[in-house]
């Protein structure tokens, strides 16, 4: 870019003698009549324009200049796309593209805006930060998932079920008593503070959702079994509900008690790991009890839309802002990585009891040994001796297993090392852009410097030869007045 700025401006370098002596207007008019004479910069094209940027930009003038030469290139271009006739299919081809981009750019931005409460979580992200905003982003997008899942569920199970009448309505019984424990913890570092509550609660949700399931699948020779499990789970789910409810209430005292009775009680924080894995643990509670219960899907929907309102009361009647930022993007794909963990496991569970735990007691596969007989046989209409049978045997056999697990390894090993080196060249180039800024600062500073000199020398100068020449001045006075006292005399009386 400074070779072709030196070839299109000379003067733009370091000798710049003679524009130092020029006023801002007649600087950016010289240069603007400069830049004119080149067909590069007149073109009304995005090649053109990009180019005049990039000039205007290295370009060693102030603001000012750069602005008014800006003005003037433009102001030409339009005048000689004016001036220049096109046709009219090139006319009509651009209209119709710009029309069309135009329509583009509105249905995005109608679309965004429309998106599931999109101005209330904007407003979140203002006045809390991207890291809080994840957790209601997160919320949300769990939300449109639970809802197809609700949709399909409703039309297809629930609605056939209840116009059939085949199944008897059974009391759900509640829960005596609600326990739970919690822990104030402070760290220096946001990411510690985030990973440890991420482990601690993941390993309690896991216990609790392991146990359950480990308890019924033993017990699975007692009658319905299926339906009792479905129970637990809507509990849980229904549990979780209230304490999220009393949590609410515990804060909103603790915030008045704050406002009104004493400021050393503290303002609590807004704990976006502790909220959003709870999100995880309820998401886990859906996967895993609606192939018990397909009605938990709509459970699961009203919970996460109160959820979502109260969730929102509370940071904006309770809580602080976040002392430190957050890392809103890593922190979102952990959030999505660790529910993701959840739904593989749970689909692991299910496809064992659908494949090992007998059915033959109740439920819609009674008639069946196990659940995975009703969807070969009845489903697929396959025998044990199909060829696709025999395929579907072979891949799962533990030879298979492991060769897919061992190729899906080296897969993610190639990924990562991807990443890794992805990262060090980001670093690279972050270190190269740093360098060039000095170097940028480096010559800015060289130039003032020079341009001083050259200015303060242009003085000295201008000074020593205003000296000389009143020197001089001064002694070709004494020389005439020499002259003129020397000169005979002519008087009138002296002629007599």
């Amino acid at each position: 870019m400074s070779n072709a700025l030196n070839a299109i401006i000379p003067y733009a370098t370091l000798r710049m003698h003679s524009v130092n002596q020029l006023s801002n207007e007649e600087c950016a008019n010289a240069i603007a009549n400069h830049l004119q004479s080149s067909n590069k910069f007149m073109q009304n094209d995005p090649t053109s324009e990009r180019f005049r940027m990039e000039t205007l930009r290295a370009m060693p003038q102030c603001l000012t200049v750069k602005r008014s030469v800006k003005s003037q290139l433009l102001a030409t271009v339009n005048r000689r796309t004016k001036k220049k006739s096109i046709s009219y299919w090139k006319w009509l081809k651009y209209n119709i593209s710009l029309k069309i981009a135009k329509i583009w750019v509105t249905v995005q931005n109608t679309l965004l805006t429309m998106e599931l409460w999109h101005q209330m979580i904007k407003t979140i992200e203002s006045h809390n930060g991207s890291g809080v905003a994840t957790y209601f982003k997160f919320l949300r997008w769990l939300l449109l998932l639970n809802i197809i899942s609700c949709i399909l569920s409703m039309f297809f199970i629930v609605l056939p079920q209840s116009l059939n009448q085949t199944h008897i309505p059974n009391n759900i019984k509640v829960l005596d008593f609600l326990t739970g424990s919690a822990s104030l913890e402070h760290y220096n570092n946001k990411r510690t503070e985030l990973y440890v509550t991420v482990i601690r609660n993941h390993t309690v949700a896991a216990t609790v959702i392991g146990t359950l399931f480990v308890f019924w699948i033993i017990n699975s020779t007692s009658h319905c079994w299926q339906t009792k499990l479905g129970e637990e789970i809507y509990r849980l789910i229904i549990l979780d509900f209230i304490a999220s409810i009393f949590g609410m209430c515990f804060q909103f005292i603790r915030s008045m008690l704050y406002k009104k009775l004493s400021t050393k009680i503290g303002k609590p924080e807004f704990n976006i790991a502790r909220n959003t894995l709870n999100l995880i643990y309820n998401q886990t509670l859906f996967w895993m009890g609606f192939y018990f219960s397909p009605l938990i899907s709509l459970i699961i929907v009203i919970k996460l839309i109160f959820t979502f309102y109260i969730k929102r009361y509370e940071l904006k009647k309770c809580y602080r802002q976040p002392s430190q930022p957050w890392r809103a993007a890593q922190t979102q794909t952990l959030f999505l990585a660790l529910a993701f963990i959840g739904m593989i496991i749970m689909l692991l569970t299910i496809g064992y009891i659908i494949t090992n735990v007998k059915s033959d007691d109740c439920g819609p596969f009674r008639n069946y040994s196990h659940t995975w007989d009703f969807i070969i046989n009845g489903i697929l209409s396959l025998k044990r001796d199909s060829k696709f049978w025999s395929i579907v045997s072979e891949l799962a056999r533990p030879v298979t297993g492991a060769a897919i697990y061992f190729g899906t390894s080296e897969t993610v090993y190639c990924l990562r090392a991807k990443t890794k080196a992805s990262k060090e060249m980001l670093q690279i180039l972050s270190n190269m852009l740093l360098l060039q800024s000095q170097d940028k600062q480096f010559l800015m500073k060289s130039f003032a410097k020079f341009a001083n000199e050259r200015t303060f020398v242009h003085s000295e100068m201008n000074f020593i030869q205003h000296a000389s020449s009143t020197e001089q001045n001064h002694e070709n006075e004494e020389i005439v007045l020499s002259r003129r006292r020397n000169l005979p005399s002519t008087s009138f009386e002296e002629r007599l």
